[in-house]
């Protein structure tokens, strides 16, 4: 259950480390930190297929800024163990997704997986990534702020596709969601997008071009 690849942050700061052109069938963890006190920066990681995957793809809480993520699948189809976030953001204060894939496994058992997870983060861009087919949400951002999405999908998943709370300054144009409406494992009343204050205030949002379609719920 060891991860493939594991940045030493314990005490010790990281910095300018690539990885690329791999493909995996079955992993655990692929890419992850110690989540110590050291940091990391200068991290890319590209051209990446993680087939049948098991755990989280992306686990990185000490990695502080400059991520780069592109060309990156997750991929739960036949995984034995798909019950978690495919990509999962603590603390990170710059990073930019570009055409990555997360693809889920909705049966109604794996509630905690999600596509792509931010939780107090800053300066982050989504750029034509999907989210797809999930267990849970598609895209979660908890206490984020300059959060930026262009051409991300967000269909099938069986909670909302996008959700945000305690979030400010977020962006988002060209944004589809599809919901499970009339499809197994839905759930009751949910929204496509969804901008929730129940962990404290939203403000400053601006979603342009969006599409919410067969959700159980409101669109918005």
């Amino acid at each position: 259950t060891a991860s493939t690849f594991y940045l030493d942050t314990a005490s010790l700061n990281v910095e300018r480390v690539s990885v690329s052109n791999i493909e995996t069938d079955e992993g655990y963890v692929f890419f992850t930190d110690a989540n110590g006190s050291g940091i990391a920066d200068e991290i890319h990681m590209d051209n990446c297929a993680l087939r049948r995957h098991r755990r989280q793809g992306v686990l990185f809480r000490d990695v502080f800024a400059f991520l780069f993520i592109t060309h990156v699948v997750v991929d739960r189809i036949g995984s034995s163990e798909g019950n978690y976030n495919s990509f999962d953001l603590t603390d990170n204060e710059g990073a930019i997704f570009l055409n990555c894939d997360a693809t889920g496994t909705a049966d109604g058992t794996v509630t905690s997986q999600n596509g792509y997870v931010l939780t107090d983060c800053i300066a982050v861009w989504f750029v034509r990534c999907d989210a797809d087919n999930q267990g849970n949400y598609g895209f979660y951002a908890s206490g984020c702020s300059n959060i930026y999405y262009t051409e991300c999908l967000g269909p099938l998943c069986a909670n909302s596709s996008f959700f945000w709370t305690n979030c400010s300054y977020i962006r988002g144009v060209n944004l589809y969601s599809k919901g499970r409406d009339g499809l197994a494992y839905s759930i009751a009343s949910v929204p496509g997008f969804a901008i929730a204050e129940t962990g404290g205030e939203c403000s400053h949002f601006t979603l342009s071009n969006i599409q919410a379609t067969l959700c159980t719920g409101d669109g918005v």
